[in-house]
């Protein structure tokens, strides 16, 4: 994306500032939202093995909600609880 005055509202703000603690994952759950705003999502569907995508995601407290789509059923099980 080129950086314009038209298109400032698209700039990603990044929380990676050399700290080791931040990963792959977390730069995604934040990418997603970040997109999911900027798009004005319905909701955020996140297809996740473990639950751990889904999760990450939601704690973030998006503005769209979260729908975890999985093939584990017993990952499905404990994903309703939360």
């Amino acid at each position: 994306i080129l950086h314009t005055e038209e298109n400032e509202h698209l700039k990603v703000k990044h929380k990676f500032d050399g700290d080791d603690n931040y990963n792959k994952q977390q730069a995604i759950s934040e990418a997603v939202i970040n997109l999911a705003d900027n798009v004005k999502a319905v909701a955020i569907v996140a297809e996740t093995a473990s639950g751990r995508t889904a999760i990450d995601i939601s704690s973030r407290r998006p503005s769209s909600p979260v729908i975890a789509v999985t093939a584990d059923s017993m990952v499905a099980n404990q994903l309703s609880i939360i």
